[in-house]
């Protein structure tokens, strides 16, 4: 029997829903998280699912203005605002201001971004970020990965969860996780819960409740190879290829991400030490 509209609008938001997207990742749904809300459908979606848990978890939503768009970008701070309030749940504005320049410019945002993150956890002691990245951005990552050359390690696309060790115990591989352990002086995890959701099946159910969303036009600009990626390359290769090319894709990055984390248990016990 297919599921009626109706049951799935009952699904989209359904309060024990957070639990199974949590459990697998090895979070407590019951403990406390700082959810990064752009504004965006994708950190919407997510702070809404979070917010439906029953019972519900203490919620910090962090909000990072970049400063880099002007008008638009207090727009979305002012949504972010709105939404927190609505949803009852403790918010968090972060200003930054960065070079415009277009070159390393996602870089030094994403790097930016995760420090505010992690300042913000500490300071609320919380010890959980969540991200709304979703199975397409996976993809976005994966490829640019795999264009710019890489070694092993970064071969796979966005991990689901990110251990981000106090200084000391273990040296994080990205730079935006260094800048992390910087800011937050202890143990953080970044997860990444929707990882297995298509951006279409956000928007699909942000739609069916009637829930708004932030569009941030930057995103269309082609200067930036994700949004090149993303509003050129893939949709030529579904044409070249048929749509089937790009579930090939993902499923090729599963795979890869598998084989790495069989390669780093069966090497875990090695110690190595440099030559006499």
């Amino acid at each position: 029997m297919q599921p009626t509209d109706q049951d799935q609008r009952d699904a989209d938001f359904a309060p024990e829903r957070w639990e199974r997207l949590a459990r697998p990742l090895g979070l407590d749904p019951e403990a406390a998280v700082c959810v990064a809300l752009s504004g965006g459908a994708d950190s919407v979606y997510l702070l809404q699912l979070v917010a439906a848990a029953r019972p519900r978890p203490r919620i910090v939503a962090v909000h990072v203005d970049h400063g880099l768009r002007g008008a638009e970008s207090t727009a979305d701070a002012r949504f972010c605002v709105d939404l927190a309030t609505a949803l009852e749940v403790e918010f968090e504005l972060r200003q930054i201001a960065l070079e415009p320049e277009p070159a390393g410019l996602e870089a030094r945002a994403r790097t930016a971004r995760y420090r505010e993150l992690a300042d913000v956890a500490r300071a609320a002691q919380i010890s959980t970020i969540v991200t709304a990245h979703h199975a397409d951005d996976a993809l976005e990552t994966l490829i640019l990965r795999w264009v710019r050359g890489s070694d092993l390690a970064a071969l796979p696309a966005l991990r689901p969860r990110l251990l981000l060790r106090a200084p000391g115990v273990a040296r994080p591989r990205r730079p935006a996780a260094r800048e992390v352990l910087r800011a937050a002086g202890r143990t953080l995890v970044v997860a990444r819960p929707l990882l297995r959701l298509r951006r279409a099946e956000i928007r699909a159910a942000l739609q069916r409740h009637g829930l708004a969303w932030r569009e941030d036009a930057s995103n269309a600009d082609r200067r930036f190879a994700r949004n090149a990626l993303r509003l050129g390359l893939l949709p030529a290769i579904a044409d070249a290829c048929g749509p089937e090319a790009l579930e090939n894709l993902h499923a090729f990055g599963a795979a890869v991400a598998q084989l790495e984390d069989r390669l780093a248990a069966r090497t875990a016990p090695i110690a190595w030490a440099p030559p006499r």
